[in-house]
């Protein structure tokens, strides 16, 4: 990211997971924020596995159901730390999240939806699969959505 001028307030929801270099996003976030300012991102992450076995078990969507790249929410917090910023609150919010995916795959069930699939193609289809993933992630606990609030630069 680059702008000619700093924020109060820099805010990512969701999204991080599809960014292609998180470091460096984190890095360039740091930079445009204001000493004091806040950082703010709801994401989605991956529970810490801490055995071979349990991540053969993983219950997450793959990348080849969707583009997206998990961390866990400590690797986050490591990224606003090495870039000079303070956590200030961390929270996990799925309690309800399996739901919202429940809504989608109610919604991807309606055929003209899947019509699109025609003019989008595989790419689509594959993103449309991975819903089923997304809910069983949610409800199997390996999934977690959490906001992370960093506060300015330390120094």
């Amino acid at each position: 990211m680059h702008f000619q001028k700093q924020f109060d307030v820099l805010w990512s929801i969701e999204s991080i997971s599809h960014y292609q270099n998180i470091p460096e996003f984190f890095a360039s976030a740091s930079r445009l924020l204001k000493p004091g300012g806040s950082f703010a991102i709801t994401a989605f992450s991956k529970k810490r596995i801490s055995t071979r076995e349990a991540t053969r078990n993983l219950s997450i969507p793959s990348k080849r159901a969707c583009s997206w790249n998990y961390k866990t929410m400590d690797d986050y917090e490591q990224y606003f730390m090495s870039n000079g910023l303070q956590i200030m609150h961390r929270e996990r919010l799925n309690k309800n999240c399996a739901k919202t995916w429940d809504l989608c795959l109610d919604i991807i069930k309606n055929r003209k939806f899947w019509g699109l699939a025609i003019t989008y193609g595989p790419d689509f289809v594959s993103y449309l699969k991975g819903f089923e993933a997304m809910r069983a992630g949610y409800a199997s606990g390996n999934l977690r959505l959490r906001p992370l609030r960093g506060i300015g630069h330390s120094k």
